[in-house]
């Protein structure tokens, strides 16, 4: 199954910026910090 292929606009890249949770974002991938990626593999 292919994953879509939405961009972010830069208007949602500015928001998501401002997320602690978020390392990096480009239009097409969200860089999640490694804290937020041990809590998820914990709690999923």
């Amino acid at each position: 199954m292919a994953m879509a292929r939405k961009q972010f606009t830069e208007e949602e890249i500015a928001i998501l910026r401002t997320s602690p949770h978020v390392l990096d974002v480009s239009p097409l991938i969200i860089h999640f910090t490694a804290a937020f990626k041990s809590l998820f593999l914990i709690v999923a």
